[in-house]
């Protein structure tokens, strides 16, 4: 349930780039099936996701990826709010060297 009304305390999320960084994303197959896939293993996930795995009963560990996605795009505000800020610095760099070069 995503409904407001059932939530509380909603505050902003603390940044996720840093930690999406460092999830690793695999290229495999499952074992007795030769499709090759492409995704993340519960184990490594949850070195930096605790909180994205689950466990069933026989011990086989997945992924939440419901839980996912907000981190996803958390990750890409943030990202593009850095390229925003590269954005404006590339454009001040370049007024300053259009105007270097015109003191000549």
């Amino acid at each position: 349930i995503s409904d407001q009304s059932v939530k509380e305390n909603i505050v902003d999320a603390t940044p996720k780039l840093q930690d999406l960084l460092d999830v690793k994303i695999r290229n495999f197959n499952i074992k007795g099936d030769q499709t090759k896939q492409i995704g993340v293993v519960a184990q490594e996930l949850e070195e930096v996701f605790p909180g994205m795995i689950e466990e069933n009963p026989d011990g086989l560990k997945s992924v939440k990826y419901s839980v996912f996605v907000p981190i996803l795009v958390k990750s890409i505000r943030e990202l593009s709010s850095k390229v925003d800020a590269q954005q404006s610095l590339i454009l001040d760099l370049q007024t300053e060297i259009n105007q270097l070069k015109g003191a000549k």
